[in-house]
């Protein structure tokens, strides 16, 4: 019989007795910055959200087109609910707990419940047939379940799960108080599944990883490389030194940070950072701050691209007017929401001053580490919005359009230098796999493209001209077209 095994590489991390609760992750050497410390070849729960059962394999997590690498994906003939990119994934998933799940995606389609049930449900399947090693149960006995009584507005989820599992005989008579133990190792313990550029698809849930502690200063980050996630340090970590990963966003200001921690992890956090006597992070917050969350908050809601553009556009306005700092919480994330919907509406001069602000300017005050996962994906995102400029001065034959434009007398030259750098910093971002591939072919079609060009062109090409440079960097003080933004800020339905 089949059994699941996340089998993590562990040779440079192992769980030991923690400093700051119970176990933890301590490395086993000495470890420098942008390196491995573990991978596992996939979680033990690797469940999609609802909305992204469509657009991703369920298996391997490629997508449709339009984010690499680009995949054929086809429904499962049982179900018709979940997709797959090859034979080979779906034969790994029918094996892994498919062959199981099928015949409940089917019964409950195509009203499928949200991803905690149907993470639930997986984990029950799991274990009631026998699909979880000996080891890795004992694992999974040893992480902590939520001790806070579920709100009443879960319990409906609860029901739904048992519902949702009347067709598996094994499972079909689960009692609530299961149930109830389950949803509070989720709560505890899953973390988020992401596609490569951080894009969040579901919910993941593995014990190694989940054994690593928190920090809002931590020495190392979660990546995945496909429906693989792995540890990458950012900072050199010593031997026998805990291991911690931030399982909130470092950028947020310190009350965020704790309340989010409280309500989710149910912890009060005591990092170095949350107990230090940074002003900065420990400022109360104003009464403009609250309403730039809030109105945030109501933007992220909005589906549509256009209507959130103009809600994203004036967070940014209000913002700017009132001299809020654009490096603090929740402008750095206004402005990568305004890029993903000025991508998607093909809006790319506020694509690309939004990219050179986030590459010169947001970035390198937020993050120190140039191969810090945010950077690299900003960056990647730099390159792409660059080449839609240049291919669209190409095709209309028009060799001036990026002076007359943007007062850049040279292109090739900053993606050049762009490009020969992120190729370093992918590698120690995320390790080899599909991400550093598809980066390193993006820069030899680059250098491709430079070998029909004179010897003296290539040369001028590869050096590096600090003035073009400069040329570059200025367009971080342009302004991104505000004549589509909300009349003021939105906080929510009126």
């Amino acid at each position: 019989m089949s059994s699941v095994d996340s089998s993590a590489l562990q040779h440079r991390a192992r769980v030991g007795p923690s400093r700051l609760a119970g176990k933890g992750v301590l490395a086993n050497e000495d470890i420098d910055e942008g390196e491995h410390i573990a991978r596992i070849e996939r979680p033990l729960l690797a469940v999609l959200d609802t909305k992204n059962l469509p657009l991703c394999c369920e298996d391997c997590l490629r997508t449709e087109p339009g984010k690499p690498p680009v995949s054929i994906l086809r429904y499962c003939v049982g179900c018709r609910s979940v997709k797959f990119c090859s034979k080979r994934c779906q034969t790994r998933s029918w094996k892994r707990s498919h062959r199981y799940e099928c015949r409940l995606y089917k019964d409950a389609a195509p009203n499928l419940p949200g991803s905690v049930v149907r993470a639930t449900a997986q984990l029950l399947i799991l274990k009631r047939h026998g699909l979880i090693t000996p080891a890795m149960s004992a694992e999974l006995d040893r992480l902590r379940s939520s001790t806070v009584p579920m709100h009443p507005d879960d319990l409906d989820s609860v029901e739904i799960t048992q519902k949702f599992l009347r067709g598996d005989p094994k499972c079909s008579g689960t009692i609530w108080v299961e149930i109830v133990h389950i949803m509070g190792l989720l709560k505890i313990n899953c973390f988020t599944l992401v596609h490569e550029w951080s894009d969040p698809l579901g919910v993941a849930l593995d014990p190694f990883i989940s054994t690593v502690n928190h920090s809002c200063r931590p020495n190392a980050v979660v990546v995945f490389n496909g429906a693989s996630p792995s540890l990458r340090s950012i900072r050199p970590i010593a031997k026998d030194e805990e291991v911690t990963w931030s399982y909130v966003d470092v950028v947020d200001p310190r009350h965020r940070r704790r309340a989010r921690l409280r309500r989710g992890y149910e912890f009060d956090c005591t990092c170095p950072k949350c107990t230090s006597n940074d002003v900065d992070d420990a400022k109360p917050e104003s009464e403009l701050e609250q309403r730039l969350w809030k109105a945030m908050a109501f933007a992220n809601k909005e589906q549509d691209s256009v209507k959130a553009k103009s809600l994203l556009k004036a967070i940014i306005r209000t913002a700017q007017e009132n001299k809020y700092p654009t490096t603090r919480a929740p402008i750095p994330e206004a402005y990568q929401a305004l890029l993903v919907e000025c991508n998607a509406t093909e809006e790319w001069r506020s694509s690309f001053i939004i990219a050179i602000k986030q590459y010169f300017f947001i970035d390198p005050k937020l993050y120190p580490q140039e191969f810090y996962i945010t950077r690299v994906v900003h960056t990647w995102s730099l390159v792409n919005v660059m080449q839609v400029f240049g291919n669209r001065y190409m095709e209309a034959n028009d060799a001036g359009g990026w002076e007359r434009e943007w007062g850049i007398d040279d292109i090739a030259a900053p993606l050049h230098r762009i490009l020969k750098a992120l190729r370093v910093n992918v590698v120690k971002c995320y390790g080899p796999g599909q991400v550093v591939d598809l980066i390193n072919e993006a820069a030899e079609r680059f250098d491709t493209s430079l070998e029909v060009l004179p010897a003296y062109a290539r040369n001028f090409v590869t050096k590096d001209l600090s003035d073009i440079w400069s040329q570059l960097e200025r367009l971080r003080h342009n302004k991104v077209d505000m004549s589509d933004a909300a009349p003021e800020l939105v906080l929510g339905p009126s």
